[in-house]
């Protein structure tokens, strides 16, 4: 996500969400910044950001180590997320 703005909606809807944080490519993403933050209404400051190099990579090797994956996609083919059960 490179726009700031989008970035700290993300941030905001998934801290909304309960999220118990958030990875972002650290070679596609805008950087936590003052406008980040203010567009994550304080959700940048509450939730933990990491970045990875490997975004792919990381995502199949949490997914190995029993994480929950999700992302967001415009496709026919998406399940909404209402309609996924999560272990809490």
């Amino acid at each position: 996500v490179m726009d700031p703005q989008n970035l700290g909606a993300l941030l905001r809807s998934a801290y909304f969400l309960g999220c118990s944080g958030v990875v972002v490519c650290s070679k596609n993403s805008a950087g936590l910044s003052p406008s980040v933050s203010k567009a994550s209404a304080g959700a940048m400051e509450e939730l933990p950001v990491h970045a990875t190099r490997q975004l792919i990579k990381f995502l199949q090797d949490s997914k190995e180590n029993g994480w929950t994956v999700m992302g967001a996609a415009l496709s026919d083919k998406a399940v909404s997320a209402s309609a996924v059960k999560l272990d809490h």
